[in-house]
């Protein structure tokens, strides 16, 4: 059904109002709260000396993994940890897997070693996509267990 000019111009207009009504409120709500570096129930996050990770007072946290350090079966901890399930061990123990998403050029942050010296220690069978001896899916799993009694991880391996 078409519509008169001044349908169109007077729709138009209530139109642009109500966005310039909406832009009015959501600038006046941004300068009213802006962002402080602060999480409202905790305070403002105190810069952390070694540069890894700002905590409100009060708070701490544990390194209980990094990359490139060898785990217990004798890899090392590969990079590019993108996804990580938990679930519950013996006696209050934390499982940790660690989804690690590595291409075949990223080995020097594979478990095997920037020159994939350790890859000749894997069993072929157990690699996802051993490449035919070239173009190697580098990434797969880590698994951690913690301890959350002592704050220790127990046990990590490939």
């Amino acid at each position: 059904m078409p519509i008169s000019r001044r349908t169109f111009m007077t729709r138009a207009a209530a139109t642009g109002v109500s966005f310039l009504g909406l832009a009015t409120y959501l600038n006046w709500r941004a300068t009213r709260n802006p962002y402080r570096n602060e999480i409202d129930l905790f305070g403002p996050l105190i810069k952390n000396q070694a540069g890894l990770l700002d905590l409100p007072r009060g708070f701490s946290y544990q390194i209980i993994s990094a990359t490139g350090e060898t785990m217990n079966d004798g890899f090392l901890v590969p990079g590019k940890p993108d996804g990580m399930a938990a679930f519950a061990g013996e006696d209050g123990r934390i499982i940790l897997v660690l989804n690690h998403e590595l291409m075949p050029d990223d080995q020097e942050i594979s478990a095997f070693g920037p020159t994939l010296a350790l890859l000749t220690s894997m069993d072929p069978s157990h690699l996802y996509d051993p490449g035919k001896g070239e173009n190697r899916a580098l990434g797969g799993t880590t698994t951690l267990v913690y301890n959350p009694h002592t704050g220790k991880t127990e046990n990590h391996y490939l």
